[in-house]
């Protein structure tokens, strides 16, 4: 039997069955963080790798997907804000709270405010995230989806903003089809980065934006980055599980890889291996640079250059 067959036949049972108890108001109240899953599906599908026996072999796979299963269970199902994930929208100013509500519904928009950074926190379940970054002076983000919640923090220069993207509290089946919330952010700021996923699909663009750090966490998920060449120096982390990964950098933006990974299929044809590491071969020479460091397991990664438009 393939190990493949194995960790997909476990991780769907596994999210099958925690998500029909869910949905009859049986929750498990599993609250994984992905920071401690991911390694240890990592560690047990590196095992795999190095065991001999066979029926030892499937015991190790098949942990990983009730693991991998539960991680996405736990992004899914969260007892705590299942009632309250409907569309509402959030902004506080120091100590002062005023809820926001745009006339059209699911659409909302921040007034634009001059910050040095902004903070991006992203969860989302069962989504279609669409974000990209856009020169203007008429708002700092504004988004347009659906059943999200969002909450914006500004203190003198610096700005938080949280979107939380899942079922209402009228839609706790299990459902695979997906919502979609298109984000766009003013460019004007530096910008740091927390997403974390599940069974969800996201369409990163960040040419216009000066990312100077970004963190993503996904699982059964589909990810498509494209960088532009805005910032000098950025920092990207990468985590994922059974997912599919493509990166697009600028070709006149130098990149360090650093990866460890398991069972992975991964392309970087446009780097040379130095070490245990993956350079550009303008990495000395460029002005900007993207330090890029991943660990992942069951996925397929793509890493190439475009050249920008002038």
């Amino acid at each position: 039997m393939k190990h493949g067959k194995v960790f997909w036949g476990t991780f769907l049972l596994s999210v099958g069955i925690l998500g029909l108890l869910a949905s009859l108001g049986i929750y498990l109240g599993f609250d994984f963080s992905s920071d401690l899953v991911i390694p240890l599906i990592l560690i047990l599908l590196g095992l795999a790798t190095i065991v001999k026996q066979n029926s030892a072999k499937l015991l190790i796979v098949a942990l990983g997907g009730i693991l991998s299963g539960a991680l996405v269970y736990s992004i899914f199902w969260d007892e705590g804000d299942v009632s309250n994930s409907l569309f509402k929208t959030k902004i506080v100013f120091n100590d002062d709270e005023e809820t926001v509500l745009d006339t059209a519904k699911y659409n909302s928009v921040i007034p634009y405010y001059d910050l040095d950074e902004l903070h991006v926190k992203i969860l989302a379940a069962a989504s279609e995230m669409n974000i990209g970054g856009v020169n203007t002076d008429e708002f700092t983000a504004r988004i347009d989806g659906s059943k999200y919640e969002m909450k914006f923090n500004k203190e003198d220069k610096n700005g938080q903003l949280k979107i939380t993207h899942q079922k209402g509290e009228n839609d706790k089946s299990f459902k695979l089809d997906k919502s979609e919330l298109n984000l766009e952010l003013n460019a004007e700021p530096e910008y740091f980065f927390l997403i974390k996923g599940g069974a969800s699909s996201f369409y990163l663009n960040f040419e216009k934006l000066k990312v100077k750090n970004l963190r993503a966490e996904i699982a059964a998920s589909e990810i498509e980055m494209r960088f532009g060449n805005k910032q000098k120096i950025a920092n990207v982390d990468l985590d994922f599980a059974a997912s599919s990964v493509d990166i697009y950098l600028p070709d006149d933006v130098g990149c360090l890889l650093n990866g460890k990974t398991t069972l992975v299929d991964k392309d970087f044809s446009d780097f040379e291996k130095q070490g245990d590491a993956y350079v550009s071969k303008n990495f000395d020479s460029a002005e900007k640079k993207i330090y890029l460091n991943f660990s992942g397991a069951l996925a397929e990664v793509n890493v190439e250059f475009y050249t920008p438009e002038e």
